[in-house]
């Protein structure tokens, strides 16, 4: 299934990472609410630089993606806040490591919980 996900994001604009449903969520806030790993990683892997490579690179078109990584839905919850919530250590270690905010006035906004 990774390597299926593989192949579509290679065909597809890296304006992939904004899109969002109409809560806000963006593939990357689902990956993380499912606790898919693998995915999350391709999508981050795919569209981003590690927050250790330089700002931005040429040849690829990655970038730097704090801002989606960093994003909330209309519920005030990130990618990260979700995970946490759902236990999935997983997913909480690679957001950390691709630099996901851990402020905990930043993630006690997250009011919805574990069910949606």
């Amino acid at each position: 299934a990774v390597g299926v996900l593989d192949a579509i994001l290679a065909a597809t604009p890296a304006p992939v990472l904004s899109l969002h449903d109409t809560q806000g969520r963006t593939a990357i806030f689902w990956a993380s609410w499912m606790g898919s790993h693998q995915v999350l990683e391709v999508l981050l892997r795919t569209y981003c630089l590690h927050p250790a490579s330089a700002t931005h690179d040429v040849d690829t078109g990655a970038r730097r993606c704090s801002v989606v990584i960093n994003g909330h839905d209309f519920f005030n919850c990130s990618p990260l806040a979700v995970a946490q919530q759902r236990g999935h250590g997983q997913v909480v270690t690679l957001l950390t490591e691709w630099g996901a905010s851990t402020d905990d006035a930043v993630l006690s906004r997250c009011k919805y919980g574990t069910g949606m």
